[in-house]
């Protein structure tokens, strides 16, 4: 009963994470120069979101005497944000197509 009274509160950032990647991702075919700032901007907003998500679950795991282990993919994908971010600040920064 306590897991699901500990996750109904973090499911809903997991969520606001996977809906801007998918947003991200879609704005992030666009063709326009002033268009490459948008995934950027949505990048970084997952990306602390998703350090909230983990951030809450290591209060309510210590809250419970809980050990949380965060595997490669999560690491993987915070890294995949920062080269996301990276990437397309580039991208708006130093394009040489001005429309």
């Amino acid at each position: 009963m306590q897991r699901c009274i500990i996750l109904s509160y973090v499911y809903p950032l997991a969520v606001a994470v996977l809906v801007l990647t998918i947003l991200g991702l879609a704005l992030s075919f666009l063709k326009d120069k002033k268009s490459s700032i948008m995934p950027c901007i949505i990048g970084a907003a997952a990306f602390i979101l998703l350090l909230l998500l983990k951030s809450k679950i290591d209060t309510d795991a210590s809250n419970h005497s809980i050990q949380v282990q965060y595997a490669i993919g999560f690491w993987l994908v915070l890294v995949l944000f920062i080269g996301a971010i990276a990437l397309n600040g580039y991208l708006y920064f130093y394009s040489k197509n001005q429309v």
